[in-house]
């Protein structure tokens, strides 16, 4: 029974296959303002064909649906967006396979006398490779970019959102604290939480590499640590970068 610490990440919504791919096929044409026909050409589908599986995922508020006022007469054609749910249905998805995968890999280390600076240099490395994400999901239907070249942001502010974003994507639901030293990240939900609990000084780790290695990757090397289970509802990540050390 878990009492403390970060709850799991729910599971993903319930969708057949073709609408998971309807749905990340939406996505992946940029996520807002999508076409219906677009959808359709892309999937290499009649319109007709796809319209069932959009509608079922405007139903379980996976996606959210509107229309082009073009001042033409007839129909006006349908756009669609994904929700902030869809998103979150997305980065399970995701977060399922990251979780099997790590799992393997910390065995692995477990069986073959690897130890915690181990998993933590497997997570630099995962978050040095990661692709950029192109949105991060915020309110239902909306979609805000993340960009390194935000003027509004320093660098080290950047290099944070970009592994909020990061954390976000994989289920973690990270809320972000600006504080003296730097920025603390509470995660409040954990994809692979019953790994963590077995085997904290791997994959907590596996974690703390990974967000340091997002930090390489932005051009901001920082001091990562992460306090698994630091309190009853969430782990903690205190991030400072190196320049203010």
């Amino acid at each position: 029974m878990q009492d403390f610490g970060p709850r799991p990440t729910p599971h993903p919504a319930n969708t057949t296959p073709a609408q998971y791919k309807v749905l990340r096929t939406v996505a992946a044409l940029g996520g807002r303002d999508i076409r219906h026909a677009d959808i359709a050409k892309t999937l290499g589908g009649h319109p007709n064909a796809v319209r069932p599986h959009l509608e079922a995922l405007v139903s379980a508020q996976l996606l959210s649906a509107g229309e082009i006022r073009d001042g033409h007469r007839g129909r006006p054609p349908r756009i669609y967006h994904v929700t902030s749910k869809g998103h979150a249905a997305l980065s399970q998805h995701t977060a399922a396979g990251n979780g099997a995968l790590v799992g393997a890999l910390t065995a692995f280390m477990l069986t073959s006398g690897h130890g915690p600076e181990d998993a933590h240099r497997v997570g630099r490395i995962w978050g040095d490779a990661l692709e950029d994400s192109p949105h991060s999901p915020t309110n239902d239907g909306d979609a805000t970019p993340i960009s390194r070249s935000t003027p509004a942001a320093d660098a080290p502010t950047q290099a944070v959102t970009r592994v909020v974003d990061v954390m976000d994507s994989l289920g973690f639901e990270p809320d972000l604290q600006a504080v003296e030293s730097g920025h603390t990240v509470t995660l409040k939900a954990c994809p692979m939480l019953e790994l963590a609990q077995q085997n904290p000084e791997f994959i907590c780790r596996i974690h703390e590499g990974l967000i340091a290695g997002v930090m390489e990757r932005e051009g901001t090397p920082a001091q990562v640590h992460l306090h698994p289970f630091a309190t009853q509802t969430a782990c903690q990540v205190h991030i400072t970068p190196r320049r203010q050390l």
